[in-house]
């Protein structure tokens, strides 16, 4: 046997149009692919940037806090 979910649309609710919701749903999507590309460029960027050398990222981090704490 077979279940199924009947949903039922809030009829006062303008989103329920069928239409639009894809279009949002659609949009939503479009906007993640983008994220998802510029964030693949970064990440390839930085492995192809290679490795620092003489880079203390102990005293990095102590510099951003005061600069963080000067203002």
């Amino acid at each position: 046997m077979f279940q199924t979910k009947t949903i039922k649309p809030d009829v006062g609710d303008s989103s329920n149009n069928t239409p639009e919701t894809a279009w949002a749903g659609l949009s939503c999507l479009k906007c993640d692919l983008k994220r998802i590309s510029d964030l693949e460029t970064a990440i390839r960027k930085g492995i192809d940037s290679g490795e620092t050398v003489g880079f203390d990222p102990e005293h990095h981090l102590q510099t951003l806090k005061a600069k963080r704490a000067n203002g």
